[in-house]
């Protein structure tokens, strides 16, 4: 499977996304399947929806095949960008 990261614009903001593939290119309904959109899954990394942007930078699949993204939170309330990271289970 192929596994891409990156940022999806919703109302509050943009918020950290994740999208897995087959090998052959089609977007892996079986990943997150009882979701709103299965194949893919989108977080909030601090909790806090309304007021932050998230951007994801490096995607890896950890040896228990776990998706993990690294990359940015930034807040309008302290206008700082933090560095995040998030682990993603192999949901099917």
């Amino acid at each position: 499977n192929v596994v891409i990261g990156g940022y999806t614009y919703e109302p509050s903001g943009y918020q950290t996304a994740v999208a897995r593939f087959t090998p052959s290119g089609v977007l892996d309904r079986s990943f997150n399947g009882s979701g709103s959109q299965p194949g893919t899954a989108v977080t909030t990394i601090n909790g806090n929806p309304d007021s932050q942007n998230n951007e994801v930078f490096g995607v890896a699949i950890d040896l228990n095949n776990k998706i993990v993204v690294a990359g940015y939170t930034y807040s309008d309330e302290n206008s700082e960008k933090s560095f995040s990271l998030a682990r993603f289970n192999e949901i099917s």
